[in-house]
């Protein structure tokens, strides 16, 4: 007896429905381009994707209450958005205003160890300005800081402010921190990109921020969030 053609059909879709099933495969995941680090010539962070169509560049003092706030307002969405999905890179620039080497000494801490951590380190020490940057200006701390020699400056000075127990908690050794605040080459490096920010770029504090290589005349989150809305393919 032949078999109504519609159950040949239901006969031959139900056997190949399971081989369909092992033969398919997951659809790849999105890549996260937070994970992509590189640093530049002058030995700054770039975290996203070379290609994304927009590069913001951030000056940042690490003693700045504004970079503290633009970091915590603008983390989710330009973070875990767009630079996440490629379409904005992100250079963090560290830059020391006169008469503050608790800035210098705060960013040789957050440039310390992998390249890869800095943005987070970064982030760490902005939130935890409260915390530390109150004691600056303590006429006791100065005095000793003062009277140190030009070697034990710089340590003494991220031992009162609790850098080292801060970034001891993100896994570098006092060894590391030991070094890093001894660093010639990197404390250089600090000062000549400070000393560009304003000599050549023409940046007149922190944070000031830069869009393909543009100067912007604003520094707020929310000015950027809007411009950079206006700016991304549609």
């Amino acid at each position: 007896m032949t078999k109504p053609l519609f159950a040949v059909l239901a006969l031959a879709l139900a056997i190949a429905a399971p081989a369909a099933l092992l033969d398919a495969k997951p659809a790849a995941a999105a890549r996260d381009w937070r994970t992509t680090i590189a640093v530049t010539a002058d030995g700054n962070a770039v975290m996203g994707d070379p290609a994304a169509p927009l590069k913001l560049v951030e000056y940042v003092s690490f003693a700045c209450s504004h970079c503290a706030d633009f970091a915590a307002q603008s983390r989710a969405r330009l973070e875990g958005d767009w630079v996440k999905n490629g379409l904005v890179s992100v250079e963090r620039r560290p830059t020391v205003l006169e008469n503050q080497p608790f800035a210098l000494v705060a960013a040789l801490v957050v440039q310390c160890g992998a390249p890869e951590r800095w943005f987070a380190n970064g982030d760490a020490m902005l939130a935890a300005q409260p915390g530390w940057l109150p004691k600056v200006l303590d006429p006791a701390l100065q005095q000793k800081w003062n009277a140190q020699p030009a070697n034990r400056f710089a340590v003494t000075m991220a031992h009162d402010l609790g850098f080292y127990e801060l970034m001891q908690s993100r896994g570098l050794s006092e060894a590391q921190i030991d070094g890093c605040l001894t660093d010639q080459a990197r404390i250089q490096s600090i000062l000549k990109t400070t000393n560009y920010g304003f000599a050549t770029i023409g940046i007149s504090g922190t944070p000031s921020l830069l869009i393909n290589d543009s100067l912007l005349s604003f520094f707020d989150w929310p000015n950027l969030e809007g411009l950079i809305e206006a700016m991304l393919p549609q």
